[in-house]
This record gives structure tokens, C-alpha cells and sequence, in this order.
């Protein structure tokens, strides 16, 4: 099933979520403070354009907020499915303790895929090939 979200795409990961919180903050600061100093000024004769623009900064500071949660949900979403389909694949009896060995594995397909050119068609999806791939670093888990 082919959904709007599909692994392939560059996400944000942790960082991107801190920089779109701490950007969409200050864009709300931005705006509460042009919504206040308009309102408090008494010798200011058009007060709908700043708070206008206040209000305009403070939906951008909200959009952020919602695509960096969103973008973050996606990768621990992919992330939940990688760890999955590697506990329902038989070759990774083989590791004492698979949910560690999955989250390696993860954090190195992770790794590749964001590094990789962007018209590489690489996924963040568990398959037998990335285990082949990756076996000597999964070997302190055998």
C-alpha cells in the first residue's frame, strides 16, 4: 500500500525538530509582540495591519509547530515498521538481542539513506539486502 508518507523522503529527524520548535517560538514572539506593542501605543491610527502581520507570525509559528511533530511522528512511525519486519525475519534469530540489533540497523539505513543522492530510490524499509549489508556491524549482538 502506497501512502503520502513514504520512506524515500528526506525527513527532519530530532534536529529538524528542535530548529522548527525553536523557530515556529520565535515567530509566535514575534507576532504576540507586534499585537501588543500595537494595541498598547496610543498614537498608533492604523492598528489592523500590524495586528494583522502579528497574526500572520503567529500562524507561521503554529504551522511549524504541527510539520516539525508531524515530520518527527513520521520517522518514529517508519522507525516502529523497520524494528518489526526485522523481529518477523527468520535470519535475525541469529542475534541475542534483536531489539538492539534493530535499532543499529536502523540508525545505520537511517544514515545511508540520508546521506545518499536524493534521486537514489534508497528506503528506510526493512529488507534482507540492508542485513547483508550492514552484517559486521550487527556482530557484537551475535
Amino acid at each position: 500500500m502506497r501512502t503520502n508518507s513514504s520512506p524515500t523522503k528526506r525527513s527532519w529527524g530530532i534536529r529538524g525538530f528542535i530548529i522548527g520548535v525553536i523557530f515556529g517560538t520565535i515567530l509566535a514572539g514575534f507576532g504576540i509582540a507586534a499585537i501588543v506593542a500595537t494595541l498598547t501605543a496610543p498614537d498608533v491610527r492604523d492598528r489592523f495591519s500590524p495586528v494583522a502581520m502579528g497574526t500572520f507570525l503567529i500562524l507561521g509559528g503554529i504551522a511549524l509547530y504541527i510539520v516539525s511533530i508531524c515530520s518527527l511522528l513520521r520517522v518514529r512511525r517508519w522507525q516502529r515498521r523497520f524494528i518489526a519486519a526485522f523481529m518477523a525475519d527468520e535470519a535475525t534469530n541469529i542475534y541475542r538481542d534483536r531489539q538492539a540489533a534493530a535499532l543499529k540497523l536502523w540508525k545505520l539505513v537511517r544514515r545511508c539513506v540520508q546521506l545518499a543522492s536524493p534521486t537514489l530510490k534508497l528506503r528506510m524499509v526493512y529488507s534482507h539486502e540492508w542485513l547483508i549489508k550492514y552484517r559486521s556491524e550487527l556482530e557484537e549482538f551475535r
